[in-house]
């Protein structure tokens, strides 16, 4: 469920910014972004996992705000 919810949220984000790539490639953003967010291996990113991996990565803030889509 994860996995599809990321997916959605991937393309949503890419779309928005009119970039688009293979599903292939979508696909392999989403797995990486689990393999390196799901700390705890449940299968899930949980809250405190996202916030952990966005202090990482704090670029993937700034792209998934709604101000940076308009």
């Amino acid at each position: 469920m994860v996995y599809l919810k990321l997916k959605q949220m991937v393309l949503a984000t890419l779309i928005e910014s009119d970039v688009t790539v293979p599903d292939d490639v979508a696909e392999s953003i989403v797995e990486k972004t689990i393999n390196e967010a799901d700390t705890n291996g449940d299968g899930k990113i949980d809250k405190e996992e996202w916030k952990q991996y966005v202090a990482k990565k704090p670029s993937l803030l700034k792209i998934m705000t709604l101000p940076y889509l308009k």
